[in-house]
């Protein structure tokens, strides 16, 4: 059966992730627009809703931006089953901390 599904994976760093994505898509043929990145506030990456008192104490800088805020990269992309275990390696051997298998 070949029924499309996706591997989630989480990058401590954004240059990390970025060479998954390359080798990924030049190596492998995965389409970009079946990738998806984003930055997870490591203090509530377990909840999808931090509690009040979590969020007042998360450090910001002076300017009011969340730069000084530790943040894991999530990379989320779509693969089949012929293509999930060497999508998995590809994360893995990029530094992927975890990978979870999606629905």
């Amino acid at each position: 059966m070949n029924q499309a599904n996706g591997l989630r994976a989480v990058f401590t760093s954004r240059r990390n992730a970025d060479l998954a994505i390359e080798h990924l898509v030049q190596e492998h043929g995965i389409e970009r627009d079946v990738i998806f990145v984003e930055a997870v506030d490591k203090a509530t990456e377990p909840r999808s809703h931090p509690g009040k008192a979590e969020t007042s104490s998360r450090p910001v800088s002076s300017k009011g931006d969340n730069a000084t805020r530790e943040c894991a990269i999530q990379v989320t992309v779509a693969v089949n089953d012929e293509n999930r275990a060497t999508a998995g390696r590809v994360l893995r051997e990029a530094g992927a901390q975890v990978i979870r298998k999606i629905a």
